[in-house]
């Protein structure tokens, strides 16, 4: 059997679960929220698909994470009440003073590796020195990476299905819950 046959049948185990995950939080009476990473979709491809090759072809590479984020945004939306908080992580409007001050920044996951009020500078100074963002793209880029005219209605539908997760899944800082 080849290589590729035998990572296909693996590939059913990569796929999120967050029923699954909850399931065994609850079996175990542990409480367990999560919190969702996102990147905005041209850095996915770009990343993914043209810097580290993982993806055979764009095509590929669209229809893939259009499908995920439909199953992500599927699975968040069964569980409302355990979304913690959205960060995108490679923000590109990203400054060192804001590392960790307002929802949709590192705040969300303060309490998540045990970290407190009383060693937030600490914090801070981790994140500064751990984190660094990547090159953003125009959207003269973006266009030239993604033709619009053989990829458009692959692109745009990948663009709204994160959009609807980011816009309809995402707590407000109003709404926002608290680490546990």
């Amino acid at each position: 059997m080849g290589r590729s046959r035998c990572l296909n049948r693996q590939s059913i185990f990569r796929l999120p679960s967050l029923s699954r995950l909850y399931e065994a939080c609850d079996t175990a009476k542990v409480r367990c929220q999560h919190v969702y990473l996102h990147r905005n979709p041209y850095d996915v491809l770009h990343s993914t698909t043209f810097k580290r090759r993982f993806n055979p072809t764009l095509y590929a590479a669209l229809h893939t994470y259009t499908s995920m984020l439909e199953l992500i945004y599927a699975q968040m939306a069964a569980y409302p009440n355990r979304m913690m908080g959205c960060l995108d992580f490679f923000e590109n409007e990203f400054e060192a003073s804001r590392v960790s001050s307002g929802w949709g920044s590192w705040t969300t996951v303060l309490g998540l590796g045990g970290w407190t009020v009383a060693n937030r500078a600490e914090f801070d100074s981790h994140v500064r020195s751990a984190y660094r963002p990547p090159r953003s793209f125009t959207d003269d880029e973006r266009r030239k990476m993604v033709s619009e005219d053989v990829y458009g209605p692959y692109i745009r539908s990948m663009v709204r299905a994160h959009a609807n997760i980011v816009q309809k899944l995402c707590p407000s800082p109003t709404n926002a819950q608290e680490p546990s």
